[in-house]
């Protein structure tokens, strides 16, 4: 499994922009132009950018090459190859998965919300644990649960078929552990991270998680664009 995660702190340098626009397909960058706000665009593009980098560089798929098709809810997949890949961004952050068999992610930032208002998507036991809570510690907790939820949708592929309230997460001697009497078949294994003030979740079929996230610089993502370049 490989896990990678960039950070957009500023606005993208033009020529790279448009650097980054060139290894991206026209689907995508069409979908991409329907952003209202720039740093959605340039998030959204930096971490389909890393994807392809990754894919590049642990499988050697040539970025024109990689064909991207859509399960029947939306989940996308490469279309050659036994390759397995999830992403998720918010605000400054951006996160790709990739491995060998079906895998989930989502990274949320921390930020106060009305946990009572949000309460219609967690099961009756995980409402209960929240609510046992303090005000800090239910914060936390809601975003712990909602990252692992929709890492774990991500994962099945079903998208908003499913209700976030019809799974219940909770956890055994450190382990998370995901109730689920619609979906019985194999077992989920879960890792989670914080980045700053960001929780991680990544759902997938084995527990060989990496020891942490690795970051990539936007340098770095650039830098490895125009060796590629050269090479070429």
């Amino acid at each position: 499994m490989q896990c990678f995660a960039i950070q957009l702190k500023h606005p993208l340098p033009d020529k790279m922009k448009h650097s980054f626009l060139e290894i991206v397909d026209d689907e995508l960058r069409k979908k991409l132009a329907r952003y209202k706000r720039k740093s959605d665009f340039e998030l959204n593009l930096c971490t389909h950018v890393l994807l392809r980098i990754v894919i590049n560089r642990f499988y050697q798929y040539d970025f024109n090459k990689i064909a991207f098709s859509k399960n029947l809810y939306g989940k996308p997949y490469i279309e050659q190859g036994n390759i397995h890949f999830n992403i998720s961004h918010s605000h400054e952050w951006g996160v790709c998965v990739i491995d060998d068999t079906p895998v989930g992610v989502d990274i949320e930032r921390v930020t106060p919300i009305d946990v009572r208002s949000m309460m219609n998507c967690f099961s009756d036991s995980e409402q209960k644990a929240i609510f046992q809570l303090s005000i800090t510690d239910q914060l936390q907790t809601f975003y712990r649960i909602w990252v692992l939820k929709e890492s774990y949708l991500k994962k099945l592929g079903v998208g908003l078929s499913k209700a976030l309230s019809s799974f219940t997460f909770h956890t055994e001697d450190e382990r998370v552990i995901v109730q689920d009497n619609q979906y019985v078949h194999g077992t989920h294994y879960f890792y989670e991270e914080n980045i700053d003030n960001y929780k991680v979740a990544i759902c997938a079929e084995h527990n060989d998680f990496p020891e942490n996230i690795s970051v990539i610089s936007i340098q770095e993502l650039s830098g490895y664009i125009a060796d590629l370049n050269v090479r070429n």
